[in-house]
């Protein structure tokens, strides 16, 4: 997209080779070909390593406004950032007004600073400069002194907070003839920019799994507590966390997820990733491995449920029934009547014959005839698979396990399916720079092919809306040059093979 420029002010994007010879010979040889508008012959004369970014020449003015402005890019310090904590980058860039050939003027000068090709507004303070101002007119530029034929100015533009990975630091040169003539602004003969090729390493986090502080084995069923804490060199909060359960129960995204259900027995491999504010993983995630053993099937318990319930119901009834009914029936009968010289010579001499012959004959005949016959019949009952998605299909099985897809629907040649395939933005079955450039393309305003742009929002915005934005192309970078795209991705990408 073409930066809005301020009333007047015309840009000739020319990126030069750090030669100073040919830097001269250019600016001299550019300045002429302007001012005559054949272009062509600057792209002609052009040494070997000079590249052309881009060309918008105004051609027309006036002989008074002839001289033009140099931009070059000095130095950087540090040279290799080695960290995001070193906090900011200087650039050292000089600009100086040469003499295209006409009569002497002075020059207004601005300064655009873009990073990956975004504009970054001067009032914004991500930089700063020594040597410019914001001016209340035009806050999107720094204005620089103003400078005579032949003078220069060196300037100190500081990132205050580099972003992590691989930027591209361009500085764009404006200007205008001053005094303002009367006939309102207008521009001076040329002006280039010139980049600086910045990469900004940034320190990965370390997560730590701190339950279960070892390996451990569990019964099916069982549970195990899961805590972890994470660390960052360079204070890049606030961290990311990703658990990864092997399948073994569904995936959490929490710090400390707490008591996880293992149902399966297997060997789970259990794995924390923790990431950084700035997208940069752990390069060494802590890993436990959580053992869960089937449970041995129960024996039969079941005992006699039948017990015995005839008892004997005969008893003895018979009793002795015969008595002794005998008794004496003589007695005497005679009294004395006279002195009695007689004693009674009868005596009872009947005594009992009978004596009981009757015993109890009957005993109990009963015993108990029900034995135990009831047995376990209940069997073990299948544990279903998970199916993190609910849409019946297993995760196993599942080409899109955390998105329902009920029909499996895969029109391209990669391992997920369409409702969860990302990264692929022109659908050409592979993720790779094609869809770097798309993606950068859409972000930065440019006219670019039309692509599925629901493919290109693989990360959550901090805003919380889906959306294709500058951290989509980060992600897409680090794929493409080979790097694990971040945890926070929304969907698995794959790269090219």
């Amino acid at each position: 997209m073409t930066p809005s420029i301020p009333k007047g002010i015309m840009q000739i994007g020319l990126v030069f080779t750090r030669r100073q010879s040919q830097r001269r010979l250019l600016r001299l040889r550019a300045a002429k070909e302007t001012k005559s508008g054949t272009a062509a012959g600057i792209k002609s004369r052009l040494g070997r390593g000079v590249l052309v970014i881009g060309l918008v020449a105004v051609l027309g003015a006036s002989a008074a406004s002839a001289d033009g402005l140099y931009v070059e890019f000095m130095s950087q310090n540090p040279t290799n950032v080695v960290s995001r904590a070193q906090a900011s980058i200087d650039y050292t860039v000089r600009t100086e007004n040469f003499d295209a050939g006409g009569d002497p003027t002075t020059i207004g000068v601005g300064i655009e600073i873009r990073v990956d090709n975004v504009r970054v507004a001067a009032s914004s303070g991500v930089f700063t400069a020594n040597g410019c101002s914001v001016d209340p007119s035009f806050t999107n530029y720094w204005a620089c002194n103003n400078l005579g034929e032949g003078g220069s100015q060196t300037i100190v533009f500081t990132w205050n907070e580099p972003v992590p990975g691989d930027s591209e630091v361009v500085f764009i040169g404006f200007c205008q003839v001053l005094p303002v003539p009367a006939g309102g602004y207008q521009p001076c003969t040329s002006a280039n920019s010139d980049t600086a090729f910045t990469v900004v390493a940034n320190l990965a986090p370390n997560g730590v799994i701190d339950t279960p502080i070892s390996n451990i084995a569990i019964g099916a069923g069982g549970s195990v507590n899961f805590t972890a804490t994470g660390t960052d060199p360079e204070d890049d909060t606030p961290f990311s966390f990703f658990w990864n359960f092997a399948g073994g129960a569904t995936n959490s995204n929490l710090e400390d997820p707490g008591p996880i259900v293992f149902d399966t027995p297997g060997i789970y491999p259990v794995t924390l990733l923790a990431t950084d504010a700035y997208g940069t993983p752990d390069s060494t995630p802590d890993t436990v491995t959580v053992t869960v053993e089937a449970i041995p099937t129960p024996t039969p318990t079941a005992t006699p449920t039948a017990t015995p319930t005839a008892t004997p119901t005969a008893t003895p009834t018979a009793t002795p029934t015969a008595t002794p009914t005998a008794t004496p029936t003589a007695t005497p009968t005679a009294t004395p009547t006279a002195t009695p010289t007689a004693t009674p010579t009868a005596t009872p001499t009947a005594t009992p014959t009978a004596t009981p012959t009757a015993t109890p004959t009957a005993t109990p005949t009963a015993t108990p005839t029900a034995t135990p016959t009831a047995t376990p019949t209940a069997t073990p009952t299948p544990t279903p698979l998970p199916d993190t998605d609910s849409d019946g299909i297993p995760d196993v099985a599942d080409n899109c396990p955390f998105v329902p897809n009920e029909f499996q629907e895969n029109e391209d040649s990669l391992p997920a399916g369409d409702a969860c395939q990302c990264g692929d933005l022109n659908e050409d079955g592979v993720v790779d720079s094609l869809d770097e450039d798309l993606a950068r393309g859409h972000v930065v305003g440019k006219t670019v092919p039309p692509f599925n742009l629901d493919r290109c929002n693989m990360i959550e915005p901090s805003g919380g809306a889906a959306e294709c934005d500058v951290a989509d192309v980060f992600v897409l970078r680090r794929v493409v040059a080979g790097a694990q795209p971040t945890a926070g991705t929304l969907c698995t990408i794959y790269a090219a093979p």
